[in-house]
């Protein structure tokens, strides 16, 4: 990757500006497919006035990073903060307090850490909690070593979760999930984001084999073990069924050992529609090996207007669309494989 030899000098500048010229709200996230939902979020508040700061975290090399991006594409592009750096970490807080920011969405519990959230709180701005996978009642669960479940972020996210102005809710199933983790609390769900996307059409051609489109949600290697598990359980029991695996994975290849499946390599959600199209596929299934939801994928998904299989983690409190399919996540991978290939034997 060529280095960007302006950058610094970006940098900068943008943090001697205005982060804009209204109140915005600010979304906090970590990376990976959290930070997904908190773009897709943004995306469907495009419309407030005041704009959107996105606040993404990426541990690497040189430590805690945290940039700041404008959720419409607009300034500023080019902030990073490098937290482990108190110095870096007082430039941050400046910033936003100078951003006036009307509100705080924390998106990704489980990969904030406890001096960056008590720093945002501690801004004042009213705060919301935006459910966009399980993270929260992981970083609450002390018996769970991860990377925030101290005892004191334990109690800091006990107070956060409590103090919120609104528990927000991209999803139905991340309604039923919040509420069941906060049964105190009244859980808000919001609007899904209007597309612009042609839904899917179903293959004219009738076809003696059929096609799967499999959707993988997480890019970790509990992910990837899921996946291959089921592909292959899949391939081997079901000689006849077509396999697609619409994304890339940490082993291609070896998923592509049994000769009825295929992966395509990187598939966003703008292009899943004529991915389905292209490789004539009948059913899609999500696969992830923890809750998300709101993720521009699983949005794509049901877009498509296709008979979906996902998992269910909120058991059995919503109903799977009466042409799609609820999988037990605790369930092996034959068990799993049997369920969808009757699934589809049965359409």
């Amino acid at each position: 990757m060529l280095a960007d030899p302006l950058r610094a000098t970006r940098t900068a500048i943008e943090r001697r500006l205005p982060a804009r010229k209204g109140r915005p709200r600010l979304l906090v996230t970590g990376a990976g497919r959290v930070a997904d939902v908190a773009r897709e979020r943004a995306r469907a508040l495009a419309s407030d006035k005041d704009g959107v700061l996105i606040l993404a975290l990426q541990s690497g090399s040189q430590g805690l990073t945290a940039s700041i991006t404008g959720g419409d594409g607009a300034a500023p592009q080019s902030l990073n903060f490098a937290l482990d750096s108190a110095k870096e970490r007082a430039g941050l807080f400046d910033y936003l307090r100078q951003a006036r920011l009307a509100r705080i969405e924390l998106a990704d519990p489980l990969h904030i850490p406890p001096f960056l959230a008590e720093g945002l709180i501690g801004l004042g701005a009213p705060h919301d909690l935006l459910i966009a996978d399980d993270g929260l009642r992981e970083v609450q669960d002390p018996d769970k070593f991860t990377p925030g479940s101290s005892a004191s972020a334990t109690r800091l996210w006990g107070r956060i979760a409590k103090s919120a102005a609104n528990i927000l809710a991209p999803t139905e199933d991340a309604e039923a999930f919040a509420s069941r983790f906060l049964p105190k609390r009244q859980v808000i769900r919001l609007s899904a984001p209007r597309s612009s996307k042609r839904r899917a059409s179903r293959p004219r051609r009738k076809t003696r084999d059929q096609t799967l489109g499999i959707i993988p949600l997480g890019a970790s290697a509990q992910d990837y073990q899921l996946l291959q598990n089921l592909v292959r359980s899949l391939a081997d029991e079901h000689s006849d069924l077509q396999i697609v695996v619409f994304g890339g994975t940490l082993n291609d290849l070896g998923l592509m050992r049994s000769d009825n499946v295929f992966v395509t390599g990187p598939v966003t959600a703008t292009e899943l529609a004529d991915a389905i199209r292209f490789y004539q596929v009948q059913s899609l299934l999500l696969c992830g090996a923890r809750p998300l939801f709101g993720h521009p994928l699983q949005n794509a998904a049901l877009e498509s207007g296709l008979p979906l299989a996902s998992f269910d983690w909120v058991s059995g409190q919503r109903k799977a669309a009466k042409s799609g399919l609820a999988l037990d996540p605790r369930a092996s991978a034959g068990t799993l494989a049997g369920a969808v290939g009757q699934w589809m034997a049965g359409r």
